[in-house]
């Protein structure tokens, strides 16, 4: 088992890289193709993802200490998944299933 301390750590770079990667060129190029409800949903999830990465920087690790452990399998195959999905910004709607499953998880640790 991993410390809180890295659990957190380990998520809030995936959320920074996931709105990194969900702010780029080759992201808003793929979203052409896709439909308008899918650029909605790519939005929203952007910001959702935002609002989990700063939520998480600024909760203080006591507080979430326990929902991190209770939390850390479904946190790090999340991580794995978004990793996996955001390889490959051309499939759209992969991107987006990964990171709304991540963000849902996150949700359970802070308020997104």
């Amino acid at each position: 088992m991993a410390d809180p301390s890295s659990i957190r750590n380990k998520t809030v770079k995936s959320l920074q890289r996931t709105v990194v990667k969900m702010s780029s060129p080759e992201w808003e190029m793929a979203l052409l193709d896709a439909s308008e409800e899918e650029q909605e949903l790519a939005a929203d999830e952007r910001q959702r993802a935002n609002t989990a990465r700063l939520e998480m920087e600024n909760a203080q690790l006591k507080e979430i200490r326990n929902r991190l452990i209770a939390n850390e399998a479904d946190l790090k195959e999340g991580r794995r998944n978004l990793t996996s999905a955001l390889e490959d910004l051309e499939k759209v709607e992969a991107v987006l299933t990964a990171v709304t499953s991540f963000v849902d998880t996150v949700a359970k640790v802070v308020p997104v």
